[in-house]
């Protein structure tokens, strides 16, 4: 199985893979900018008129731009969940070809195509060897313990981005409620001022962060649990229910809860912490590896 993930079949469904998260983050990033820019640039406009005389309709100008920006950033985050879905089944479609398992057509729907593949994989600029022995540490003589580790492995990588982003969401989404707040009470805002000018510009960005915040601790809750559920299989030693039908139920879950449902986590988070989980993530698979070739 190790050796069959650095196939050009392979290498290439992977390149195709990160071609498309990586095209859906490009339109993630464009619409946290511009929801990031709208009120910053409200507040510019605010303070920038502040000393004048006359009277300025910016700030109920911005309110509306920041309401129609919730419907565009709606229409934005269609198209990121689009690229989602085709990373998703190429990433599938890799599993599959390692796992030995089938392709489970009623919860994933039809396979991307060969050429729409082969077109993804050729517009992929990244570095390629980030791509090889995607799936690390396993040995075990029991060919669906490798299985259940490699899936155990997407699970356990997929909690800490995710808890991690988490807990930057909500703390970066509060420090701005709470400075913007600070910034109302310091420039003797009206309470209509500040929710005209402030709230409601920025109002798609606080609800993405505390939204999403909310959605990955859900996330990391459930792969936790699913994670835990693999160990228990060799804290107990039964590795008869290590079987091919039992693979596809994980894959399934992983699909569900750490893919189609993905929400996208920034490409530096993902790269920063990739040498440490990777690290971890090899040493628990070689030991749990080592324990199943005793049974």
């Amino acid at each position: 199985m190790l050796e069959k993930q650095n196939s050009e079949e392979n290498i290439e469904l992977l390149r195709a893979m990160r071609y498309c998260y990586n095209k859906s983050k490009t339109f993630y990033a464009v619409r946290i900018c511009i929801s990031i820019f709208i009120p910053i640039l409200s507040i510019s406009i605010y303070l920038f008129n502040r000393g004048s005389t006359g009277t300025s309709n910016a700030g109920v100008w911005f309110s509306v731009i920041g309401s129609m920006w919730l419907l565009i950033a709606y229409q934005i985050e269609k198209l990121e969940s689009g690229y989602i879905e085709k990373g998703a089944k190429i990433q599938e479609k890799f599993d599959i070809n390692l796992f030995n398992i089938r392709w489970n057509n009623v919860l994933v729907g039809n396979q991307i195509s060969p050429e729409d593949i082969r077109d993804f994989s050729s517009e992929f600029k990244g570095d390629e060897e980030k791509l090889k022995n995607w799936y690390g540490g396993l040995s075990s003589k029991h060919f669906y313990v490798n299985v259940i580790l490699a899936q155990r492995s997407n699970l356990m990588w997929a909690i800490s981005l995710k808890r991690n982003f988490s807990i930057l969401l909500f703390a970066v989404s509060g420090l701005y409620l709470i400075l913007t707040i600070a910034f109302g009470f310091f420039v003797n805002m009206s309470m209509q001022e500040y929710i005209i000018k402030i709230l409601l510009p920025s109002m798609s960005i606080l609800i993405y962060g505390f939204k999403t915040s909310d959605e990955l601790k859900k996330q990391s809750n459930k792969l936790e649990a699913l994670g835990n559920s693999i160990i228990n299989k060799f804290d107990t030693g039964n590795l008869s229910e290590i079987n091919a039908s039992a693979c596809r139920e994980y894959q399934d879950a992983i699909f569900i809860y750490n893919r189609i449902r993905s929400i996208l986590i920034p490409e530096w988070l993902y790269w920063l912490r990739q040498p440490k989980d990777d690290e971890k993530m090899i040493q628990i698979n070689k030991r749990l590896t080592e324990r199943s070739n005793l049974l």
